[in-house]
């Protein structure tokens, strides 16, 4: 009785602190756009016209307010918080048919919930495979005013990496769930930071795809489509090294 009542004075007090922040309001269209990030245009997953996503800025304790509007014309769509804890709130977790229903097309839902923990996150689609169309973003939270930041730094930057692929998000979920097992094949590009460099003079595949009307692929070339200019063979060596220290690559 008493280890009870001790982890309730806990929470309330957790809870009145982080109630202290401030709330951060966000208003936000998921949609699909023909984009072509790294040359190649096809549908693209966008937030409000961008691809990735925003990138949420806030404080420890502060609450965050998403109204989502799904503008999609046939599928459903959820957004997953990773790295948000959720507590007290785990029915805007976003994971569909587990923590939270599918936003139904046209729909709009209103997401709520408090980071407690300063870091950087990320957010993205949990429905299908919508994430590797698109939907992700970055979630960055600072320490809140009373504490000090752990690290002297001049600035920091988020890096975010993506396996890209030509062929559409049915194409490839159709091909793992077929027997036998069909594999689209590897990336055709590296995106960073929601942009990626591909050769489209070397690509010998069809330029206009309707087959069965899944997708549309068109070979276009832009100077937006080239990656970000800071960021160096040598750097995305150097990151390609880590990934491969800490074994997170294949």
């Amino acid at each position: 009785m008493i280890n009870l009542i001790i982890y309730c004075f806990i929470v309330v007090s957790s809870s009145s602190v982080l109630g202290q922040g401030k709330i951060r309001r966000f208003k936000w269209e998921v949609k699909y756009e023909f984009k072509s990030p790294d040359c190649f245009e096809k549908l693209v997953i966008t937030i409000n016209g961008k691809f990735p996503g925003p990138t949420i800025k806030a404080q420890q304790g502060d609450t965050i307010i998403v109204k989502l509007k799904n503008s999609f014309l046939t599928e459903n769509v959820l957004v997953h918080w990773h790295g948000i804890r959720q507590i007290g709130t785990p029915w805007f977790d976003g994971v569909e048919g587990v923590t939270q229903c599918p936003i139904l097309p046209g729909e709009i839902f209103t997401y709520k919930f408090i980071v407690d923990r300063p870091g950087t996150y990320m957010y993205h689609s949990h429905y299908g495979m919508q994430r590797e169309s698109g939907l992700i973003g970055i979630i960055q939270v600072s320490p809140s005013v009373t504490e000090p930041e752990p690290f002297t730094y001049d600035y920091d930057r988020n890096v975010l990496l993506t396996d890209w692929y030509h062929k559409s998000m049915l194409e490839t979920a159709t091909g793992l769930a077929s027997r036998p097992f069909k594999w689209v094949g590897e990336p055709q590009s590296l995106m960073i930071q929601g942009r990626g460099r591909f050769n489209c003079s070397n690509d010998l595949t069809t330029t206009l795809s309707l087959v069965s009307g899944v997708g549309v692929g068109i070979k276009t070339h832009n100077r937006k489509t080239e990656p970000n200019q800071w960021v160096s063979v040598k750097s995305i060596t150097y990151i390609h090294y880590l990934l491969v220290s800490f074994n997170l690559s294949p």
